[in-house]
């Protein structure tokens, strides 16, 4: 199975979990998860249904996704980031001067994009992870491995490297 076909599933069911999370939800409690995902806390069985939902920000996933909504073209009709949010830091940017690596491989990333357009769905990479240097590390054992699980040299690797394809 290729690696756009086992990306696809995921992006849809994370668009879809996405969409079913702004519906009223019945008050009952989440059943148990029957995978962890790295660097992702279990449901408190204890936590009630009418609770809202913290709000919590990790610097690596704020990163990894200001760096895709910067190189993606975002024209779905249910954004994956704010309406003019790319615009909006190049303006910035540009006030104060600011060249990056990721404006200076704009034209070339956004061209790898555009012939491998699976890859979107690496965007959610970091919401399984806990911060950069742990990400970093997973990037490069899975890069190293070729994306095998059973090239990789301890279990929790190849664990990993199996749900980097579930992602």
């Amino acid at each position: 199975m290729t690696f756009a076909r086992r990306t696809h599933p995921w992006c849809l069911a994370a668009l879809a979990l996405a969409c079913a999370g702004s519906q009223p939800e019945a008050k009952q409690t989440a059943p148990a998860p029957s995978a962890r995902v790295p660097g992702v806390a279990a449901p408190d069985p204890n936590a009630r249904a009418d609770t809202p939902w913290p709000v919590k920000t990790r610097y690596v996933v704020d990163l990894w996704l200001h760096g895709f909504a910067l190189i993606t073209n975002d024209t779905s009709k249910v954004p994956l980031f704010r309406r003019g949010y790319r615009d909006e830091m190049v303006v910035e940017k540009n006030k104060r001067q600011i060249l990056t690596l990721l404006d200076s491989d704009h034209d070339s990333l956004v061209h790898y994009i555009d012939g491998h357009p699976y890859i979107a769905g690496a965007q959610f990479i970091a919401l399984s992870e806990r911060n950069w240097d742990v990400m970093y590390r997973d990037i490069q054992v899975f890069l190293l491995s070729g994306g095998n699980p059973k090239k990789a040299k301890a279990p929790d690797d190849a664990a990993m490297i199996q749900a980097y394809f579930q992602l």
